[in-house]
């Protein structure tokens, strides 16, 4: 009706869902009354609501849920749910309780409670903490319900960061996307010094009809983020980055791999004491790379005839090399030492 009526964009607007996993409730629910009647639930915990008196009458809800051995609910009365449950735990009122939440495009925000608990009630999120694998951060047990929200969004923010730091591998790495265009914001910004130019370019462009609108907003934020890397890239750990490629001590992909070591085992430890540790550094001796390219070919001589006659075959070749020195070999080394061995033109 609102299509016919022209609403759509209008007065009516779509939205994805805010839900992590959207599912249909009524399927949802009847699911769990079959595993409830069928025995397959132990323990079940009703944080809120009262399904006993609510939930359709063809669902049998009562009858399904007084099958289930371990029955627990956290409620604000004590209703017909609370009835059939073994533990009643009285729940904090909204206005007394931390939370989060979000709106309706999905922004996340914090809830803060306008009093203190009235009568000791808990929140979702502290029994929900009772449940996890940190069960101190209970206010019952030591930390407070405003720590547990204000942990989890430090974590989403670890999260982020996260995020951030695939990004940047990616980019080291060569391996992002080739049409994605916050990508390509991003490299140009790391290549590019004069920030205020390459913005006035877009803008013109933009005017012009040589580029799309819409794409505008995010090769910029793409560009902005890539022109703080490049100054950030000269500062702290990362200039140690840039430095060891520069000087060919490591590949980009070894690039990649240190920055993945760094932030899965935080180590702290400076970024060439875990190249060093691990023996991460490039090999750019051409003895040892020439050994391992005739390994290679020796292995492959059929290959080796075929690679003479089509020249383009020869990036196969670099990859095995490439392979059998754990990419530790000096990718501009391989490819020269093969062309060498295999006699293709430099421009194979």
């Amino acid at each position: 009706m609102n299509h016919v009526l022209g609403n759509v964009g209008k007065t009516v607007i779509y939205t994805d869902p805010i839900e992590a996993s959207p599912i249909p409730q009524m399927q949802s629910i009847r699911e769990l009354v079959q595993d409830m009647k069928s025995g397959s639930v132990e323990i079940v915990f009703i944080l809120g609501g009262n399904p006993v008196f609510t939930a359709p009458a063809d669902l049998s809800f009562a009858e399904a849920l007084a099958k289930v051995k371990q029955r627990i609910y956290l409620g604000l009365y004590s209703d017909e749910t609370a009835a059939l449950c073994h533990w009643g735990i009285a729940e904090a009122h909204f206005l007394e309780s931390w939370g989060d939440t979000r709106s309706f495009d999905g922004t996340v925000t914090i809830l803060q409670p306008l009093i203190e608990p009235l009568y000791g009630g808990k929140t979702a999120h502290e029994l929900l903490a009772v449940l996890t694998d940190r069960p101190e951060q209970a206010k019952w047990l030591s930390a407070s319900e405003q720590n547990i929200v204000r942990d989890q969004l430090a974590r989403d923010h670890q999260a982020l960061g996260h995020r951030e730091h695939s990004i940047l591998a990616d980019l080291l790495s060569g391996s992002a996307e080739p049409g994605d265009v916050f990508a390509s914001g991003v490299r140009r910004g790391l290549e590019d010094e004069c920030l205020t130019a390459e913005l006035f370019k877009i803008r013109a462009r933009v005017l012009l009809g040589q580029a799309d609108a819409k794409d505008a907003p995010s090769y910029g934020s793409g560009l902005l983020i890539g022109s703080d890397v490049r100054a950030g890239l000269r500062q702290g750990g990362n200039a140690e980055i840039v430095v060891m490629m520069s000087e060919h001590q490591i590949s980009s992909k070894i690039a990649k791999d240190v920055l993945d070591i760094e932030w899965s085992e935080s180590t702290g430890a400076p970024r060439t004491k875990i190249v060093d540790a691990r023996g991460m550094k490039q090999v750019t001796d051409e003895s040892a790379i020439e050994a391992a390219v005739d390994q290679v070919i020796a292995a492959n001589s059929d290959k080796a005839a075929e690679a003479r006659a089509k020249p383009k075959m020869a990036s196969w070749f670099v990859g095995q090399v490439m392979k059998a020195t754990q990419g530790k070999a000096n990718p501009q080394s391989v490819t020269a030492i093969l062309k060498r061995r295999l006699g293709l033109p430099d421009e194979g």
